[in-house]
């Protein structure tokens, strides 16, 4: 024979179960991506438990130079992106028209998703591909700072952005040049490992 549930159990366990959580609705666990309910993401800054996701192309961009080159350079082709296995460098490059190149690199100190700058080897350097041609520089053993921040890096992409402060002809030519946007977008669509 069992014994009756006791009135003052019933009742609260009634009191209690209202208060807990349901499957499915977010719950704000930063270790687990994408748990938001339907009703959108309730997460608020440090605690947001959303995935990056890989961003659409940016191109094409365009370039204002100014200072001792005054010319818009439009970039409109992925070139490429490596990062073997094993190396602490990745390199990205960018064509343009007007045969203007565009690499941003970071050498032995990359290490995936996180802020770098030119005391950890992040270069960027601007190139017009033709004989006799403009060369500017930002970041490590230059005069122009770069600031660099990989949002994501899943193995296969790569995506973030650089920002320099100026740059430099390496030959002094052309002098120093002040890019318009001065933020430039990391974009790896496929990295070379």
């Amino acid at each position: 024979m069992t014994r009756p549930t006791p009135l003052w159990l019933i009742l609260a366990l009634a009191v209690a179960l209202p208060g807990c959580p349901t499957g499915g609705d977010d719950d704000d666990n930063d270790d687990v991506a994408n748990d938001d309910d339907s009703a959108g993401d309730d997460d608020t800054g440090d605690d947001d438990d959303s995935v990056p996701t890989f961003p659409p192309s940016p191109l094409p961009f365009t370039l204002q130079l100014s200072g001792g080159l005054d010319e818009a350079v439009t970039i409109d082709t992925f070139g490429s992106c490596q990062n073997y296995t094993g190396s602490s460098d990745i390199r990205q490059q960018w064509v343009g028209s007007g045969s203007w190149a565009l690499r941003v690199q970071i050498s032995g100190t990359y290490t995936g998703v996180g802020s770098y700058d030119e005391t950890t080897g992040v270069l960027v350097t601007l190139q017009r591909n033709v004989a006799n041609g403009e060369f500017f520089q930002a970041g490590a053993n230059t005069a122009h700072t770069a600031a660099l921040v990989m949002e994501g890096d899943d193995g296969t992409n790569a995506w973030g952005s650089v920002t320099v402060d100026g740059m430099t002809d390496s030959a002094a030519a052309g002098g120093t040049v002040t890019l318009t946007p001065a933020s430039i977008p990391i974009w790896c669509q496929t990295i070379q490992h």
